[in-house]
């Protein structure tokens, strides 16, 4: 039976819209005529579809759909959550799964228009709305992209990734993220069979070899127990208790560590996590603040300590990650070697001032984090430290009455002030330097005048139909398959936001020549929700660029030659119709709907080059913002540490050194 049309949630209505989520909250309360819910809490009131999709048209607001959000409308309202994983598993595994003229003729229209968007849209992309329907189920949760990358990158700049264990694997989104690091292995285990399933299937749209993800509770019944990885990453579920002692088989490795209370279930997982990293191998985790400092687990993570198996803690800023409310941080640890002396100090990083001011600058984030890891790594004569950012700590200084691992708590001042004000001033130069420039791009910046005539328009993609363009969209490069292939530079996110050249890499053979970045090449990727007014929406490929391929989740747009101009049609991609940046889905649809005018060439030249100095604008702007942060920070910190003092002016005996008050 076809189900009615699902109700909308306010998250929904504003990615209708274009809109935030704020705005939908402001139409309620200014518009009388705003639909009233039809369902659901208070707090997370529904709406009925219909009712919201007219009274948006009658304010002439495009609700035209992406073909996912078309295809997520059509699942909910035709589908059982059965059914449309029973869909996915015919598009991706079509010669293992029931075949087509055998399922109803619900599934079998859902799947016609699945398959139809798959060129455009991409395997992973459609799979994921035709499985979402399980993540309504209670328990389930899903690491944010961003942070799941970073988790991988940690435990790569320590050792080789072949194979990778998530003890609580969820959606599989960890073990995608290891993949596209070149992970061969890959192992998983979920207490929920439809995350199980899941997991299969996301996976399996993406790389050829498939995952082995077993059903079961890792912590009491450990489908893996006496295997170890190169590689284990978890996030843990935010419910549950760890076993107790009656729960653990004599001999078992965890005992070694001690039992955790039944309120450490986090300190249960790290446990777990531990256990399976092969000696040398790392264990990332992503756990709650509480993890590091409650009175309970200070047994625990006093044994750890005196292992050598805790290697860093690191505090991310709030919002990057779910649960909203507070700073999560990452635990990696390391599979002790009995052979050899444990290590003696610990790296905390503590970036959650990165986004105090409501607006995470995650590119930042990532930097700090990664520079840290890798200069801990390496070996040095004098420990890492960062006013207010990094510190590294003496095992037996943390070995106290509390402790305490929460970075906050282990921020170090005992810094050398000749290194420190050399670092000031060298940032004071660079902020200098990046000032002019922006000076200089202001200067370059046409003058304007209205426009008189009216443009007529086509989308992106009738364009691309039309031949005026290529489109390539994102997960079309393929997954590093390592070995002894020939390493292939990559355009990041991170690329792309900064405006800085490629910083990845992957292992290829032979990737399609269609896909190798040419000279002004419009890459594209979607910016993480926790982006800022500074990142960048797009890069116009230059000589850096040229020859490298596009990256995880990067799109390319290509210009035909004489046809369009591609820094013309940069400017109104960049623009995306006023999407606000806070969207992550654009990349996949919704920028394909942006409409481009339709001008002789030299009038789009005119434009392009206009728009080319805007971007050198914002670019100049961007590299600003960084060094006013990298500055500001360093100034600060020293000042605040006690390090660095102002330098002392004969014209004005009034300050920090000494005079009058």
């Amino acid at each position: 039976m076809v189900k009615l049309v699902p109700p909308m949630t306010a998250t929904e209505i504003s990615k209708l819209a274009g809109v935030t989520r704020a705005t939908v909250s402001n139409w309620r309360r200014r518009h009388e005529d705003f639909p009233q819910p039809v369902g659901g809490t208070e707090a997370r009131p529904v709406f009925d579809r219909n009712e919201v999709q007219s009274w948006l048209s009658s304010r002439g607001t495009d609700i035209s759909e992406s073909p996912l959000s078309r295809l997520r409308t059509a699942v909910r309202s035709s589908l059982t959550a059965d059914e449309s994983v029973e869909v996915a598993k015919l598009l991706v595994h079509p010669a293992g799964s029931t075949s087509p003229d055998q399922a109803s003729d619900a599934v079998s229209r859902i799947l016609k228009a699945a398959r139809a968007i798959v060129p455009s849209e991409g395997l992973a992309a459609v799979a994921d709305v035709l499985t979402e329907s399980a993540l309504t189920e209670p328990g389930t949760y899903a690491t944010a992209e961003p942070v799941a990358e970073l988790m991988v990158t940690l435990a790569a700049a320590g050792t080789p990734i072949d194979t990778v264990l998530d003890p609580a694997c969820g959606s599989g989104y960890l073990l995608l993220a290891a993949a596209r690091e070149g992970a061969t292995g890959l192992f998983g285990q979920d207490v929920l069979a439809v995350q199980a399933t899941r997991a299969r299937l996301l996976i399996g749209a993406e790389i050829e070899k498939q995952p082995e993800i077993e059903v079961g509770d890792s912590l009491l019944a450990d489908a893996f127990a006496g295997k170890g990885f190169d590689v284990v990453l978890c996030d843990p579920p935010g419910s549950g208790a760890a076993p107790s002692e009656d729960d653990l088989a004599l001999g078992d490795p965890r005992l070694a560590y001690g039992i955790p209370p039944k309120s450490e279930a986090e300190l249960a997982w790290a446990l777990q996590s531990l256990v399976h990293a092969r000696i040398g191998g790392y264990a990332v985790l992503l756990l709650s603040p509480g993890a590091a400092s409650r009175p309970t687990g200070r047994r625990i993570r006093s044994a750890l300590l005196r292992a050598g198996a805790v290697r860093a803690v690191i505090a991310l800023p709030q919002r990057v990650a779910q649960p909203w409310a507070f700073s999560l941080h990452l635990w990696v640890l390391q599979g002790p070697d009995p052979s050899t002396r444990p290590g003696h100090t610990v790296l905390f990083i503590d970036t959650e001032s990165l986004g105090a001011d409501g607006a995470v600058d995650w590119p930042t984030v990532e930097e700090t984090i990664t520079t840290a890891w890798r200069s801990f790594l390496r070996p040095r004569s004098r420990p890492i430290a960062v006013p207010g950012l990094v510190a590294e700590v003496d095992v037996i200084g943390l070995l106290d009455d509390t402790v305490n691992l929460a970075p906050s708590a282990w921020m170090s001042s005992s810094l050398d002030p000749e290194t420190m004000a050399g670092e000031a001033t060298a940032a004071l130069s660079d902020l200098e330097s990046t000032v002019a420039e922006l000076a200089a791009a202001v200067t370059a910046v046409d003058t304007f005048e209205p426009a008189v005539t009216d443009w007529r328009t086509a989308t992106v993609l009738e364009l691309v139909n039309g031949g005026a363009l290529h489109w390539f969209p994102p997960g079309t490069t393929g997954v590093d398959s390592g070995g002894d292939h020939a390493v292939w530079r990559t355009i990041e996110h991170r690329d792309i936001a900064r405006g800085t050249g490629p910083s990845g890499t992957v292992r290829l053979d032979n990737p399609d020549s269609q896909l190798i970045v040419q000279p002004d090449d419009i890459l594209l990727a979607p910016l993480p929700k926790s982006s800022t007014h500074t990142d960048l929406r797009l890069k116009v490929a230059g000589p850096d660029d040229v020859g490298a391929l596009p990256g995880r989740g990067v799109a390319i747009l290509r210009a035909v030659p004489d046809r369009t101009d591609p820094w013309f049609l940069a400017a109104f991609v960049a623009e995306g119709d006023g999407l606000p940046t806070g969207t992550t889905s654009w990349i996949r649809g919704d920028r394909l709907r942006t409409r481009i005018p339709l001008l002789a060439m030299a009038q789009q030249r005119r434009c392009g080059a206009a728009y080319r100095r805007i971007y050198e604008v914002h670019l100049a702007s961007a590299r600003v913002t960084a060094e006013v942060r990298k500055a500001t920070d360093l100034l600060t910190g020293g000042l605040t540490a006690g390090v660095l003092v102002p330098a002392a002016d004969d014209t004005n005996d009034n300050n920090f050194r000494g005079g009058n008050a």
